[in-house]
């Protein structure tokens, strides 16, 4: 018998001697245990309060239990309703709206508030909408929500980070070729969608200076971050009356939107069955 047919043998030997031992073990356990039973597991759906400032609508959900409160913006808007023209700045503005710094404030300022306040951050975005969410002390409440609410409305856009994000795209545009599973799902998308957001991939084009720069991002940001878009969500330790003042002064720093978002464009499907073969010198395929 060869080496590795040797190995195998005794690596499945040891595997059922492990599996016989465990089944031993578990019929050693007390009769007792086998006759447990368990109350049916019930949940109450919790039901947030509504409220609306200046058209805004806001969800509450009031749980005193721990001294922590978690925000939650949404803003419809998002790279998929936008011209390819746009496509770096409105996929960049999530990830530049954290670390661009604020109109008054630079990004290492901004990280030291966050830090100082024990804030958790985050900051996403899909094709048709982005989002950022807050979890602080409740104590340290209305100073969180004047920080983040900054980075949110009045982003800085920090020439650096700008820099900095695009170099990053740069190298993962040149990457992607050498991921095959990305480069695959990428092509599938191509293939099949054309040239529709849900196809598009970053190119060198799409980086330049030219096209993804300050002047994009903010129009691209008037265009999400403004007050018809938006939907804002607290849960935790507080209640209306003790938000009511802070959150009427979050979306009073919210300006209105210029005019309606555009209707996402509608995928012309190409259903045309077919093989399609991308050749890489691997010894693994991908589909």
């Amino acid at each position: 018998m060869r080496l590795k047919e040797r190995s195998i043998t005794v690596a499945a030997a040891t595997l059922s001697a492990l599996m016989l031992h465990v089944g031993a073990a578990a019929q050693e356990l007390p009769s007792g245990l086998a006759n447990l039973t368990f109350a049916p597991l019930h949940f109450d759906q919790p039901t947030p309060e509504r409220h609306e400032v200046a058209g805004v609508p806001i969800l509450l959900l009031e749980d005193r239990d721990l001294p922590l409160v978690t925000a939650l913006v949404g803003f419809k808007g998002g790279y998929g309703l936008f011209p390819r023209s746009d496509y770096a700045a409105a996929t960049a503005l999530p990830a530049l709206l954290r670390y661009g710094g604020t109109r008054s404030m630079a990004p290492d300022s901004v990280d030291t508030e966050i830090d100082t306040y024990a804030m958790q951050l985050s900051f996403g975005s899909g094709g048709g909408a982005i989002s950022s969410s807050m979890n602080v002390l409740s104590e340290h409440f209305s100073r969180a929500m004047h920080i983040w609410g900054g980075m949110i409305t009045e982003p800085g856009f920090d020439s650096v980070e700008v820099a900095a994000w695009r170099g990053r795209q740069a190298e993962n545009v040149l990457r992607r070729p050498d991921d095959p599973s990305t480069l695959a799902f990428s092509e599938f998308n191509r293939l099949l969608y054309g040239d529709h957001p849900i196809g598009w991939e970053m190119t060198e084009a799409d980086l330049s200076p030219e096209v993804m720069n300050r002047a994009t991002l903010e129009a691209v940001h008037r265009r999400i971050v403004c007050r018809d878009n938006l939907i804002l969500g607290l849960t935790g330790d507080l209640s209306w009356s003790e938000v009511h003042d802070v959150v009427e002064e979050f979306v009073s720093s919210v300006p209105p939107c210029e005019g309606p978002l555009p209707e996402a464009p509608v995928p012309d499907v190409d259903a045309k069955p077919g093989v399609f073969l991308m050749h890489k010198d691997l010894e693994q395929a991908y589909s």
